[in-house]
C-alpha cells in the first residue's frame, strides 16, 4: 500500500525539469488516486492540498502531454478529496480561465469542464452556485472574446449537468438576461462565434427553466424580430428559437401560434414563385443581402422541421400552410431556367454502359456564390418531417399535390437536393401503400364509414398511384441512365423502384418493365461503382419476388441479365456476392411460375401421339 511518502516523492518529480519525468510522476499519482481500494491512497488534509496545488500547476506545463495527463488526474482527484478542496480547485480553475495565460486558456477551460463533469452529484448545487457568478462575470468582459467563449462553454456544461438543481434556480433569470445580451450585442467582441456559443447556452438553459420563464424567453426573442427586418441579428435569433425547439420539444407547443407567423413571414411562398427574381420586393438587393435572405430562409425551414418533429399535436392546424411553403421553396432556383425538356426522359442514349464518359448532367455543379440550393434542401427536409408525421394518414399530402410536385423535382440540378427529393418521394409512396392497406382492412370491418377526402379512400389513392406509375418509372429510368456520377440519385431511384413493387400495379406493364430491366443492367456493368451494383442486385431480388406483376413479364429479361448477375458472384466484396447468389436463387421458381402461367393460358396439353388405348 503506497504511503504518504511515496506520494510526496511523486509530487517532487512532478516539478522535474525533464518533461518525461513530470509526465510519469503525474500519471503515477493519477493511478494511485484511481485505485479501486479507497484506502490505498488516503490523503491527509496537508497532503491533499499539496496534491491539488501540484496538479493545478501542471496545467501551465510547457508540454501538451503533461497538460493532458494533469486534466485526466483532475477528474480522478475530485472524487477523492474533501469538499473544501473541490471548492478550492473550482476557484483556481475559474480564475485561470478568466485571468490566466491566453495561450493556455483552452487547457484551463478543458480542466474546468472536466471538473463540472466529474464532481460528485451531491456537490452539484454548491459547485454550480460557486461557479455561475464568476463565469457570468467572464461573459460580461467586453474586450475579451476568448474569455467570453470559454466561459460560455463552461456555463453550457454547468447548466447541462446541474442547471436543474434547486440552488441554481435563483440564477436562471440572470442567466437569461446576460446570455440574451450576448446574443444581440453589437460590440466588437461579440463575434458570430460568440453568438453561436450564446445560442447553445440559451438552448441548454431553456431545458431547465420553468415554463413561465421559458415563455418569457421566447417572447423576448420574438419581439426582437417582430418588425421583420432581414439582418444578421434576425438570423441569429431565428436560429436560437430553432435550437430551443430542438432542446425543449413539446414544451414549446403553446408558443407556436406566436412563432410560426414570424417564420412564415420570412418564407412567403409568393417570393419563390418567380425564378427570374425570387425577391420581388427587393429588386435592388445585392448578392450579400440575397445570401442573408437565403440563410434566414434556411433557418426558418430548419425551425419548421423541428416544430413538426417535436410538437406533432400543436402543429396540426399549421400543416397545410407549411406544406404549401415547402412546395414553393423547393422549386426556388433563380439562377437556372428549367425547360420542358428537363422533364422528358432521354431515349437517345445508345451506349449507356460507358461510365467512363464525362458526367453531363447540366447544372449539377452549383456555383460557389449560389446559396439557393441550401434553401431548397431545407424546404425538402421540412417536407420530409411532415411526410413522416402523416405516415398513417397521407391524404393531406395527396390533396396538396405533393406527389406530382415532388415527381416534377426529379429534374433538380443539385445532386444532394435531388437525392433528398427522391428519398422523400419514396417515403411518401411507402406510407401511402402501407396506410391504404390498413384502410382497406378497416373499411371491410366498417362498411358505413364516411370519407372526408377523395384520397381518404384507399382504392382511389391506389388507383391514382397506378396512373402515375408510368411517370415514376420514366423519371427513375432517367436517373439511372446518367452515364457518370449521380450515384446517390441512382441509389435512391433503385430504392424507389423497389418500393413500387409493393404497389398493386407493381412495376407497370410489359413495356415499362422492359425499360426498367434494360436500364438496371447499366448499374451491373463492370465499370459501375460497387455500392451501385449492390443496390441494383437488391432491387432485382425484390422485382423477381414481386407478385404484383406477372412473372411472365419478368421472364424475357432473365437471360440478358444472367451473365451480369453471374459476374457479380465473382466480385471481391462479400455483400455483392451474397446478394447475387440470392438473386440467382429466385430465378428457378420464377421460370417455373412463368411456364405454369403459359400452360394455363394455352389450355391442357394434347395427349401423346403414340399413346396406347387401354384394353
Amino acid at each position: 500500500m503506497p504511503s504518504s511518502r511515496d506520494i510526496s516523492r511523486l509530487l517532487e518529480k512532478a516539478g522535474d525539469f525533464d518533461k518525461d519525468e513530470r509526465y510519469m510522476a503525474v500519471s503515477d499519482v493519477c493511478n494511485l488516486l484511481s485505485s479501486t481500494d479507497s484506502n490505498s491512497a488516503a490523503l491527509d488534509s496537508s497532503l491533499e492540498r499539496r496534491v491539488c496545488a501540484a496538479i493545478l500547476q501542471r496545467l501551465d506545463d510547457t508540454s501538451n502531454d503533461v497538460q493532458s495527463v494533469a486534466v485526466k488526474c483532475l477528474a480522478v482527484l475530485l472524487v477523492r478529496v474533501r469538499e473544501e478542496s473541490v471548492m478550492t480547485i473550482c476557484d483556481k480553475l475559474c480564475e485561470m480561465v478568466i485571468k490566466g495565460k491566453e495561450e493556455l486558456r483552452d487547457v484551463y477551460g478543458i480542466g474546468l469542464k472536466k471538473l463540472i463533469q466529474s464532481v460528485p452529484n451531491a456537490l452539484g448545487a454548491n459547485v454550480g452556485a460557486r461557479l455561475v457568478q464568476r463565469l457570468l462575470g467572464g461573459v460580461q468582459q467586453d474586450n475579451e472574446a476568448g474569455v467570453k467563449s470559454e466561459c460560455l462553454e463552461c456555463l453550457e456544461c454547468l447548466l447541462a449537468r446541474f442547471g436543474g438543481k434547486t440552488g441554481m434556480a435563483a440564477f436562471h433569470e440572470q442567466l437569461i438576461s446576460i446570455t440574451l445580451t450576448q446574443l444581440t450585442s453589437k460590440s466588437a467582441s461579440s463575434t458570430i462565434f460568440i453568438k453561436k456559443k450564446s445560442t447553445a447556452c440559451i438552448a441548454t438553459l431553456a431545458v431547465v427553466v420553468s415554463d413561465p420563464l421559458l415563455f418569457r424567453l421566447v417572447e423576448t426573442l420574438i419581439r426582437q424580430v417582430k418588425d421583420g427586418t432581414v439582418s444578421e441579428e434576425t438570423n441569429t435569433i431565428v436560429k436560437c428559437i430553432c435550437k430551443i425547439s430542438s432542446k425543449v420539444g413539446f414544451r414549446l407547443g403553446k408558443q407556436l401560434p406566436k412563432i410560426l407567423p414570424l417564420f412564415m413571414k420570412f418564407t412567403n411562398p409568393a417570393s419563390a414563385e418567380s425564378n427570374e427574381n425570387s425577391d420581388s420586393e427587393d429588386e435592388n438587393e445585392d448578392s450579400s443581402n440575397t445570401d442573408k435572405l437565403n440563410e434566414l430562409r434556411e433557418s426558418c425551414f430548419s425551425g419548421f422541421n423541428s416544430f413538426v418533429s417535436r410538437c406533432p399535436t400543436e402543429i396540426q392546424e399549421f400543416l397545410p400552410e407549411i406544406v404549401k411553403i415547402c412546395l414553393a421553396w423547393m422549386k426556388y432556383d433563380p439562377n437556372y431556367s428549367y425547360d420542358d425538356s428537363d422533364d422528358e426522359g432521354s431515349d437517345d442514349d445508345s451506349d449507356e454502359e460507358d461510365y467512363d464518359d464525362d458526367y453531363s448532367d447540366d447544372g449539377n455543379d452549383t456555383g460557389d456564390d449560389d446559396s439557393s440550393w441550401k434553401v431548397r434542401a431545407a424546404a425538402v427536409g421540412a417536407l420530409v418531417a411532415v411526410i413522416d408525421l402523416l405516415r398513417s394518414s397521407p391524404s393531406l399530402l395527396w390533396d396538396a399535390g405533393v406527389v406530382d410536385q415532388l415527381l416534377s423535382r426529379f429534374k433538380e440540378r443539385e445532386e444532394n437536393v435531388r437525392h433528398s427529393v427522391i428519398l422523400s418521394f419514396t417515403q411518401l409512396i411507402k406510407n401511402s401503400i402501407s396506410s391504404a392497406g390498413v384502410a382497406v382492412k378497416r373499411i371491410k370491418r366498417e362498411d358505413d364509414m364516411e370519407e372526408e377526402s377523395k384520397f381518404d379512400s384507399p382504392v382511389f389513392m391506389l388507383e391514382t398511384l397506378g396512373r402515375k406509375t408510368a411517370g415514376i418509372i420514366k423519371n427513375s429510368e432517367k436517373q439511372l441512365k446518367v452515364k457518370k456520377g449521380n450515384e446517390k440519385s441512382k441509389t435512391a431511384a433503385l430504392a424507389l423502384l423497389g418500393e413500387m413493387c409493393s404497389s398493386p400495379n407493381g412495376l407497370g406493364d410489359v413495356a415499362q418493365i422492359e425499360a426498367i430491366m434494360s436500364t438496371v443492367a447499366l448499374s451491373l456493368a463492370s465499370t459501375a461503382p460497387k455500392s451501385l451494383k449492390l443496390d441494383a442486385l437488391m432491387f432485382l431480388q425484390t422485382a423477381f419476388q414481386c407478385t404484383n406483376h406477372p412473372p411472365s413479364s419478368i421472364q424475357p429479361h432473365i437471360m440478358p441479365l444472367l451473365p451480369l448477375i453471374s459476374n457479380a458472384v465473382g466480385e471481391d466484396w462479400y455483400k455483392i456476392i451474397v446478394e447475387a447468389l440470392r438473386v440467382l436463387s429466385t430465378i428457378p421458381s420464377l421460370l417455373v411460375t412463368a411456364v405454369d402461367e403459359d400452360a394455363m393460358t394455352d389450355g391442357p396439353p394434347p395427349p401423346p401421339p403414340n399413346s396406347a388405348t387401354p384394353n
